[in-house]
C-alpha cells in the first residue's frame, strides 16, 4: 500500500524513461535460467515500497514467448535489515533459502517443472511468474520482486513497454544513503 508516498516517473538524462523490451527468438528448449536474476533497486533499511514497475504488452506474448520472469513473494524476503544491492540479496538468498539454491543452481535438471513448483522461504509463499499477456495487458510489480529475462522459444519477437515508479521517500532515502557512501 502506498499510503503518503507520492509516486513520481524516473528520468535519465541519457534516455526516456520508458524502455521496450524485445526478445528475439533465441531458443529452441524453454528453461527456467539459473542466471540473471535481480533486482532493479536494492532493499531498503526500512522495509519501505521503494515503487512499482510496470509492464505492458505491445503483442501478443505466449507462454515460453520470452516474457519477464518473477518470483512471487520475494519482495518479501530480507526486509527490515539495511541496505542491501541485487547481488548481495541474490546470495543470501541462495546460501539461506533452498528454494533459491535450486532456481540458482545449473546442476537443475528439468528447470521447466520449476514454473510449475510451489516454494517456500520461512512462512512466505514463492512462485515463478511467466509474464505472458495481449497488447494493452498490463501488470505492475514491486520493485523488491526478484525477476530475469527468459529464453524465447516461441516464433514470434516478445515485444513488451515498461517504466518504473518510485515513491518519493523510497528515492530521498536512497540519495542519503548514495550520499552518506561517497562522504565516507
Amino acid at each position: 500500500m502506498i499510503s503518503d508516498n507520492r509516486i513520481t516517473s524516473t528520468k535519465s538524462e541519457q534516455k526516456g524513461p520508458w524502455q521496450i523490451l524485445m526478445t528475439l527468438p533465441n531458443a529452441t528448449k524453454w528453461v527456467v535460467p539459473h542466471l540473471m536474476w535481480h533486482l532493479d533497486f536494492p532493499r531498503l533499511p526500512n522495509n519501505q515500497l521503494p515503487g512499482v514497475q510496470m509492464f505492458t504488452f505491445l503483442d501478443s506474448v505466449k507462454p515460453q514467448g520470452g516474457g519477464t520472469l518473477v518470483v512471487s513473494g520475494s519482495h518479501q524476503l530480507l526486509n527490515n535489515q539495511r541496505f542491501i544491492s541485487s547481488k548481495e540479496v541474490k546470495k543470501t538468498l541462495k546460501r539461506e533459502e533452498k528454494y533459491f539454491t535450486r532456481l540458482f543452481s545449473s546442476q537443475v535438471e528439468n528447470r521447466e517443472k520449476l514454473l510449475l513448483e510451489n516454494g517456500q522461504a520461512g512462512d512466505v509463499n514463492l512462485r515463478i511468474i511467466e509474464l505472458t499477456g495481449e497488447p494493452g495487458d498490463l501488470y505492475l510489480a514491486d520493485l523488491r520482486l526478484l525477476h530475469t529475462v527468459a529464453p524465447n522459444a516461441s516464433n514470434r519477437p516478445r515485444l513488451m513497454l515498461t517504466n518504473r515508479f518510485f515513491c518519493e521517500d523510497s528515492m530521498n532515502l536512497w540519495r542519503q544513503n548514495i550520499s552518506a557512501k561517497c562522504q565516507a
